[in-house]
């Protein structure tokens, strides 16, 4: 059971707003940063 609260990070690399863009829109953004930051190949 995890009892600490959560801690929104100071300075995100990355952040969806899941309640103003799809899904689709979502995972397109989350890859791209990987892309950008060389963890994936795209």
């Amino acid at each position: 059971m995890i009892s600490t609260p959560y801690e929104e990070p100071e300075a995100a690399e990355l952040v969806v707003e899941s309640d103003l863009v799809s899904a689709e829109d979502a995972v397109e953004a989350i890859l791209a940063e990987l892309v950008a930051c060389g963890i994936i190949v795209g």
